[in-house]
């Protein structure tokens, strides 16, 4: 027998304790639903009868597990630390929970304050971003001096980061060229899909400063295949759609082909064939490869390829 046969008398709105124990799986507990507007139900199994009161602490449960979902991957990513000492773990929850707490208290204020953003692409993370802060600021220059010296330096650091990232691009934009098309290997992919702040994709754009980026075939099959679930293939498979391919000739095997065998010959490895095909993609179309893979270095070395390497971390290169 279904557990919600038991409350189907019940209307929207109305909640309901069996006074009986059931047992569930051999474990005895007192049951108690309420129907919602959709006319599902919400059913709390307790040790206790507790009636009403189910209800209310599963609503301060719920509110944990939104903070737990926050936590581990909406963009503190915390499970990504590997952390597995509970000393460790205690300590290190102080920074994002207090995050999580300043955060969620700026949002409930913010909109009532100041107009809505609207986030429609990634340049209006930034814009979010930066709005956080002046109004972080605004409450900060009406508290002690020691929080204004210190949000001054925040401040500061961030603006030394943009300039960075900007002379950055700057710099990369002159060795494009004229080239008004750029290959983008599945390294470069990966890494700005990874990136959860979104600051890897802000940079890939003002990096190519209005260039149309190209995929080869097999950056979508690398990316589509290392998908976790349903909803991230469809989401990740309709993007890709969207995008340019430069596309293979009948010619572009036997030549790819031949690029691997003549480094292999010179004692040079190339780790993948699919390097190669990638690389006399770019060759044939007369295109720049942008790329995190040693590899391509190694087959421009012995070919006509151009090639930028990209890091993953903008300040690694200053």
């Amino acid at each position: 027998m279904q557990v919600k046969n038991l409350f189907l008398h019940l209307k929207p709105a109305e909640s309901f304790t069996i006074e009986d124990p059931r047992l569930i799986t051999g474990v005895p507990v007192y049951l108690t639903a309420l129907r919602l507007s959709d006319g599902e139900f919400l059913i709390v199994a307790s040790s206790k009868n507790d009636g009403q009161n189910a209800l209310e602490y599963y609503k301060e449960r719920w509110q944990i597990e939104t903070l737990f979902s926050c936590l581990k991957s909406r963009g503190f990513n915390l499970e990504e630390t590997h952390v597995t000492d509970l000393e460790r773990i205690k300590k290190l929850l102080i920074v994002p929970v207090t995050a999580f707490c300043w955060s969620y208290r700026t949002g409930e204020w913010q909109p009532d304050l100041v107009k809505p953003i609207t986030v429609k692409n990634i340049f209006d993370f930034l814009k979010v971003f930066l709005e956080s802060v002046w109004i972080l600021s605004v409450i900060f220059y009406s508290t002690p001096h020691l929080l204004v010296i210190l949000l001054n330096c925040f401040n500061f650091l961030i603006l030394i980061i943009f300039t960075l990232q900007a002379n950055f691009c700057h710099v990369q934009r002159k060795k494009l060229g004229n080239c008004v098309m750029v290959l983008i290997d599945t390294s470069v992919w990966i890494a700005v899909l990874r990136d959860k702040s979104g600051a890897e994709a802000v940079r890939l754009r003002l990096w190519l400063d209005g260039r149309e980026a190209a995929l080869a075939r097999f950056t979508q099959l690398e990316l589509l295949q290392g998908c976790r679930d349903e909803r991230e293939w469809r989401l990740l498979s309709d993007y890709l759609e969207s995008q340019i391919y430069v596309e293979a000739s009948a010619a572009t095997w036997p030549i790819a082909a031949r690029l691997f065998f003549d480094l292999r010959r010179k004692g040079l490895t190339v780790r993948s064939t699919i390097d190669c095909c990638i690389a006399q993609l770019a060759i044939e179309h007369d295109l720049i490869l942008l790329h995190n893979d040693r590899d391509f270095e190694v087959i421009a070395t012995f070919s006509t390829l151009q090639h930028l390497r990209w890091e993953s971390n903008a300040l690694s290169r200053f």
